[in-house]
Formats: C-alpha cells, structure tokens, sequence
C-alpha cells in the first residue's frame, strides 16, 4: 500500500471469482496486497468481449477493463481508474479465463501485469530552512529532500529547562532520522522527552517546541523558518576579554557557526546584610547566545541557582565591531543571594558597561 511518502510500483496478480450474478471476490498480491468484493459489467461488440470489473478492497477501489476476443481464454487488462491509495493508478497485462459472448456466466479470471501510481506530489520546498522564535536565542534550522515530503536533519538551539528541584539545563536537541510530511505539510517528531511539530507551506514553516523529562521541562515556545536559509552573521571567532566598572574581567567567545558562548564576569560584590561585606565573585553563563545579523547580542537569565545555595538573575548585551574586533556592551548579575561558611548574604547588583577586544 502506498504511504503519503512513496508511489506504488511493480508487478501484481489479480485473481477474480465471479457467480452468476456479475458478483464476487477478488484478491491482490504484488506490488499491492488487497482483497474485497467484485462486481462486473460485461457487453460484447465486433466479437469482443469487454468486461468492467469494479474491485473494492480494504484500502480503495480499482477499476479494470477486460477485452477478449470471443472463443478465446487469453485477454489483456487495463487500470481504468483508483481511489484512496490507488488514486492515479495506471498499468494493465495480460489475463486468463475465459469470458462467454453469448450469455451471462460465471467467471474466473487471474489477470497478471504491471502498475503505478504517479509520485505523490511536493508539499514543501527541498532545501536547508532556517529560523528563530519569540526568543532570540532560539534557532531552529532543518532540510526537506528532494522529494518535498521528507524532513531531516532537525537542530535546535538554545532551550532552557528549569530542573526540579533547583537547577538549569541548556539544550540543544538533534533529530537525523526521517520523518514524512502529510499531504498539508504537518509534521510531528517525539523523542526523548521532546516534542518537535509543525507545518511546511511552499517555502515558509511554522510550529512549536516543548521539552519534559527527567524532572527537567521546557514550555511550548514557537518558532518560523524559511528557505533558502540566509548566510548566519560571523565575527572573527575567539575569546574576546576586557573590563568592567564593577570588577576586574569580563569574556565573552564568539563561535564561527554565529554564538556567543561562555560569558564570564568576574565583579567585586558587595554584600549588606545581614551584614556588610565584599566578596570577590565570579559567574560564567554555559548557555549560548545567538549573534544577530546586525552583530548584536543578548540574553538573561532569573533565578539562576548557585552551588552551595543562593541565586540570582544574568543580564547582557552587546554588538561587535568587526573592524576593530572588539564587542562593547552592558552586562553582570542582580538579585544576588549567596551563603558563605553559612551564612546567606544579599548584595547589591553588580552590572555595568564593559569593553573587550580579541585576543586581549
């Protein structure tokens, strides 16, 4: 039987058992598998008969013409039409059992020969689509193959996931397997806690990502693509380093695939209850940050859990200049609480403008 993903193709044999009625059975076997209910309408003309043999099986009907010379055992066979999988099927062969001119009988017949049914037309575009969501930083990109019915290669990134019962994941699922398109173009992929789905129109496609498993979730977050994907924004690659106005150091890496990765501040916190203190404090963000076209980047980040107890919130934002291979921009941690020897301190924010330049 043919699926929405490929065309029905090869040989068959058909065996047909009509009673007197122009009524009976019929079975399949081949390049299709059926079997149901037959019906045939013969007449004769030129000393030929012609026998219309209406198939109906589990899955669709086909309709065939028998032409035999009268006196003969021998015909040939002809697919007139097909519904449901067998819809466009073509092909014919060549027949035995005898059809009787002169009056209505009974029939047996095997009918052998070939069939097709035409590919099954394109619902998407082939090519790489590439997109994005509400959030910035999550890029979606995926191929559709030549058939415009099969989707591959799905990548997604960045996912946050909020753990139980206190931490943060940073996902970035792959999907290589094959999966068909329907005839309107939907999709739906579920794997590993996730669940990937959408829609593919033309050149446009459109859908949702959700992620639950191992205590860890990612609400349903949207996202669009199209094709052909746009050239990603580049920058030199490397670790870019500099100064704050809150402390000695700030890093950020650029990736040649269009990420900013590993943002490191390192800032003088100070603290004012329940008493008032300063600490030398440092926090890498391990998630990744997607470089927009205009060389621009940003990203935050609540209720970060600490190790040892504590949390707090991760803002930034920065451009490029290419040029000058330096990134400007704002950036450090709020809402800080943290417990040290036992003790859990609030402190003051700790965010400020920073430089940084390649290599530095």
């Amino acid at each position: 039987m043919r699926s929405s993903t490929f065309e029905l193709a090869g040989k068959v044999t058909i065996n047909v058992s009509l009673k007197l009625s122009q009524q009976g059975t019929f079975s399949i076997r081949g390049a299709a598998s059926d079997s149901g209910l037959a019906r045939g309408r013969q007449t004769v003309s030129a000393n030929r008969a012609r026998m219309t043999l209406i198939l109906d099986g589990k899955a669709g009907r086909i309709k065939v013409l028998v032409t035999q010379p009268c006196g003969k055992s021998k015909s040939t066979w002809t697919v007139l039409s097909g519904s449901g999988p067998y819809k466009g099927l073509s092909g014919g062969g060549k027949g035995s059992g005898r059809l009787t001119c002169a009056k209505q009988a009974t029939h047996r017949g095997v009918y052998v020969g070939t069939v097709r049914t035409p590919p099954p037309t394109a619902v998407a575009q082939p090519g790489a689509y590439h997109g994005t969501g509400f959030s910035p930083n999550l890029r979606v990109s995926f191929e559709v193959l030549a058939d415009g019915r099969t989707l591959t290669n799905v990548s997604v990134r960045q996912l946050v996931a909020r753990c139980q019962p206190t931490d943060v994941e940073f996902l970035a699922p792959q999907f290589s397997d094959r999966y068909p398109l329907s005839d309107n173009g939907r999709f739906s992929i579920a794997a590993d806690g996730y669940t990937f789905a959408g829609k593919i129109s033309g050149a446009s496609a459109s859908g949702s990502i959700k992620f639950e498993a191992r205590g860890c979730k990612v609400d349903s977050m949207n996202w669009k693509a199209t094709a052909p994907a746009l050239p990603l924004p580049s920058v030199s690659a490397g670790r870019y380093c500099g100064f704050t106005l809150v402390g000695s150091g700030v890093c950020v890496d650029a990736t040649r695939d269009a990420w900013v990765t590993r943002v490191r501040f390192e800032v003088n916190l100070r603290c004012f209850e329940p008493e008032v203190t300063n600490f030398k404090f440092e926090y890498i963000y391990a998630g990744a940050l997607a470089l927009l076209p205009d060389l621009t980047f940003s990203g935050s980040l609540s209720n970060v859990p600490l190790a040892g107890g504590g949390s707090l919130k991760f803002t930034v934002s920065g451009k490029f200049d290419e040029a000058e291979r330096r990134v400007t921009g704002k950036g450090g941690i709020s809402k800080v609480t943290l417990v040290r020897d036992g003790t859990r301190y609030r402190c003051r924010n700790a965010v400020s403008t920073f430089s940084a330049k390649l290599g530095a």
